[in-house]
């Protein structure tokens, strides 16, 4: 029976759900403390679907909108744990998967600050920052305790140091660019 502990899809949508429910915890919290119940996922119902702020706040509507945010970042989760597992096989992606954590950090930052203008609100940029933040965080911490020895190794080895240069022809010096 083969072995199911590490299949890139199943351990994405794992951390990914994990970064969803953070997040979603985040601005669930902030929602609460401004009085506004669940004023964000109405607010990006508003934004996707073009309705009127009564019917954005629906609990169909306040549902639908929590599939969509759970499947994009099982999406992201999944993209993260392949670049992971990449980067456990073959030690010169190791940046990538680093890259790959900026670039999600950004991602969901950038999809809910492109929120405020796309509905008239403004939502504050520590908000969408510590969200993001927060659920990367998480996904990171999920992924740290099955892939140790990756996050492990990044310590021990200076990023770009992970391959050997190829080698030179006889004779030749760095600095020789004649043929």
């Amino acid at each position: 029976m083969p072995d199911r502990s590490h299949s890139t899809f199943r351990e994405g949508v794992i951390v990914g759900l994990i970064g969803a429910a953070v997040v979603a915890l985040w601005y669930f919290i902030i929602d609460l403390a401004g009085g506004r119940g669940f004023y964000t996922p109405g607010l990006i119902a508003r934004v996707l679907f073009g309705l009127p702020e009564a019917q954005a706040e629906s609990f169909g509507m306040i549902a639908l909108v929590t599939v969509i945010h759970l499947s994009v970042f099982a999406l992201i989760g999944i993209a993260l744990t392949a670049m992971l597992h990449l980067g456990l096989r073959h030690p010169a992606w190791r940046m990538g998967v680093v890259i790959g954590f900026v670039v999600a950090t950004g991602f969901i930052s950038g999809m809910m600050y492109a929120l405020g203008p796309a509905s008239g609100d403004r939502i504050p940029v520590w908000e969408v920052i510590g969200g993001s933040l927060l659920g990367v965080a998480a996904m990171i911490v999920a992924l740290r305790r099955h892939h140790a020895a990756l996050l492990d190794g990044l310590r021990g080895v200076a990023l770009g140091d992970e391959t050997e240069s190829p080698p030179h022809a006889p004779g030749a010096s760095h600095g020789d660019l004649r043929r």
